[in-house]
């Protein structure tokens, strides 16, 4: 199976569902994180890596283990440890609706064929207004010196509905998730729908 971004976001977006976590979003925001990574846990796991939290101070990674094609004699005669693995996909999950370019730019650094922001927007600021954050993210990545010495990787950001920016304007009724793959010639985000892979 081809385990891409797009899959990665299509495996989201069913797992994370108004039904399953509206409430725990809307009123315990800090309790919804450990939720959310739990579920990245699952798709990491269904990727066939295995999955740690914290590692690099990324909220959630997948690996996959290669220690024994070393040699466990040779290993052993100088003392040391089997250690080979691959990072397959690093992912964060921001609440902040502010600062989630702080993991692009930390994700910018690390070596892996796939990474993931998941974050959120008001739910009054969709539309052109997240076009021109994504601009803008685009603009920082391009900045970062390991950006453009790395070979192209895939981005999947991830934008939900979060509370309206205006108080007065009604509150959001359904996550909306929308995913939004770096595209290296157009040197932007483009939606995910709009995306052929």
């Amino acid at each position: 199976m081809n385990y891409n971004a797009r899959w990665f976001f299509e495996q989201f977006t069913s797992r994370v569902t108004e039904a399953k976590y509206e409430t725990m979003y809307k009123m315990h925001e800090a309790e919804f994180t450990p939720c959310v990574t739990k579920e990245i846990n699952s798709i990491i796991r269904d990727m066939g890596l295995t999955s740690q939290n914290e590692y690099y101070r990324i909220d959630a990674i997948g690996w996959k283990g290669r220690y024994r094609e070393l040699s466990e004699e040779k290993a052993k005669k100088l003392n040391l440890s089997r250690h080979l693995w691959d990072l397959e996909i690093a992912v964060e999950h921001e609440n902040s609706k502010s600062d989630w370019t702080d993991e692009l730019v930390k994700l910018t650094h690390i070596c892996c064929p796939l990474k993931v922001i998941i974050t959120y927007n008001h739910c009054d600021q969709r539309g052109e207004v997240e076009k021109n954050k994504l601009a803008y993210a685009a603009e920082c990545m391009k900045k970062v010196r390991a950006f453009n010495s790395l070979p192209q990787e895939k981005y999947l950001i991830i934008i939900g509905n979060g509370a309206p920016q205006n108080s007065r304007n009604e509150s959001y009724n359904a996550f909306d998730y929308r995913g939004y793959i770096y595209n290296y010639d157009a040197e932007g985000f483009w939606e995910i729908c709009s995306v052929a892979e």
